[in-house]
């Protein structure tokens, strides 16, 4: 018997949650999906059961600051935190990576690659696009 892998969707665009939704119950197996339309409601649904995976929209209603990762690992210490966003990867990737997600994806890169990002972080990787590798290390030469 498979254990279920628990996911935090919090996203406030219906069609988004219901993609990301189907994308990822076909992909993962035993996958159980959750979603919050913003971040308090997200914080409700942690406190209230253990979740492996957050997918954060860091575009969403209370949840636009790099602080949000240190509020959901308050809540739960050791939640990976995936942020899928549509705000440009090259300003505000590096900032929420440093703040301690395990990732970052854009709302543009393609299904493979979201999926890709949540299987890496989900296996304790750290996923990171080569748009933004590319800008990392950019500014570190």
């Amino acid at each position: 018997m498979n254990v279920p892998i628990n996911i935090l969707i919090i996203e406030d665009h219906d069609i988004v949650v219901w993609a990301l939704e189907r994308m990822l119950t076909k992909a993962i197996e035993g996958a159980v999906i959750k979603s919050a339309p913003n971040f308090d409601r997200g914080l409700q649904i942690l406190l209230q059961s253990p979740v492996d995976l957050v997918i954060l929209d860091i575009g969403v209603p209370g949840g636009n600051t790099v602080e949000t990762i240190q509020y959901l690992r308050n809540v739960q210490a050791e939640v990976k935190v995936l942020i899928h966003t549509g705000l440009p990867e090259k300003e505000f990737a590096a900032a929420y990576l440093i703040a301690g997600a395990n990732g970052f994806v854009s709302k543009h890169a393609a299904f493979e690659d979201v999926l890709e990002a949540c299987q890496t972080v989900l296996n304790n990787g750290k996923y990171i696009s080569n748009s933004t590798r590319e800008t990392i290390e950019g500014n570190t030469k």
